[in-house]
């Protein structure tokens, strides 16, 4: 029977759930007693992954990366940070910045599966497309 990373991620957050000190120390050593028995441990940067998504969902934290071409300014973070709030239902956002001068302005935003993508290479690079199919 094969496990998915996800699947074990999800198995690993109610096991922990409400543990502590030596029964979470316990119940961890028999998780990667199990990774490892059943030559899962290529696996564990998926898990964590997961796990973490998990994790943060209940926390209601969502994590993005933005990418600009010059840094941003407090003011600027501190309002894209709120929007995201809003579009995510987050209670809190963590931001990974990111530069990119070939961006030339704008942002590119990731969050889970989703890409924004407001940055003027982008718009560049939309209009040659459509301007070279027409």
């Amino acid at each position: 029977m094969k496990v998915s990373p996800k699947t074990i991620a999800e198995a690993i957050y109610a096991g922990a759930h409400n543990k502590e000190g030596q029964d979470l120390s316990v119940f961890l050593e028999d998780t990667v007693s199990f990774l490892n028995k059943n030559r899962m441990m290529g696996k564990y940067k998926e898990v964590l992954e997961h796990l973490q998504n998990l994790i943060d969902k209940k926390e209601k934290r969502v994590r993005v990366s933005v990418t600009t071409a010059e840094k941003l300014s407090h003011k600027m973070l501190t309002e894209l940070s709120d929007n995201l709030k809003h579009r995510y239902k987050a209670e809190e956002i963590e931001i990974d910045e990111h530069e990119d001068p070939s961006l030339i302005a704008g942002v590119k935003i990731r969050a889970y599966d989703e890409v924004i993508d407001m940055t003027l290479s982008n718009k560049l690079h939309q209009l040659k497309t459509h301007l070279t199919k027409n």
